[in-house]
């Protein structure tokens, strides 16, 4: 049986990695993420299997892994796992065993702190989805005015 860690990586630095992903990174024997989020992390990847996906090849590559069995697996996202990145983890789950989301610092949390506006004084909308962003653009504009 497979264990899988979806885990938020930072928003592209490893300073920004937590120390329970460093942990958990540790811990696991395969590493499945795009290359981006993995340059984040390479300096904790070495005698890992390290698979390099995109956004053709992630399925093949989920498949090929969970068919294999008693791994620990981990998939790196750039930022907070819980932050804009639903269609892949709700794909995460259907194809693995067990699956734990850990989160991570998002670049919305950084940008916050940098302009010194709260979080709750702001509104937050993601463009990261692959269907039709139009309803998105409305909540933009609905926010701006």
């Amino acid at each position: 049986m497979n264990k899988v860690y979806a885990v938020g990586v930072g928003p592209g630095s490893p300073d920004y990695v937590t120390g329970i992903i460093k942990d958990i990174i540790s811990k696991c024997d395969v590493i499945i993420g795009y290359g981006y989020t993995l340059k984040t992390i390479e300096e904790l990847l070495e005698g890992k299997q390290v698979i390099e996906v995109n956004m053709k090849n992630q399925e093949e590559a989920y498949q090929k892994i969970a068919s294999e069995g008693n791994h620990t697996i981990l998939v790196p996202f750039t930022g907070d796992v819980n932050f804009s990145e639903s269609e892949v983890v709700d794909r995460l789950i259907e194809v693995f065993d067990e699956i734990e989301i850990i989160p991570g610092i998002s670049s919305t949390q950084v940008a916050a702190s940098m302009a010194k506006v709260p979080t709750d004084k702001s509104k937050v909308i993601t463009m990261h989805i692959s269907t039709s962003i139009e309803e998105k653009k409305l909540e933009l504009q609905k926010a701006l005015i």
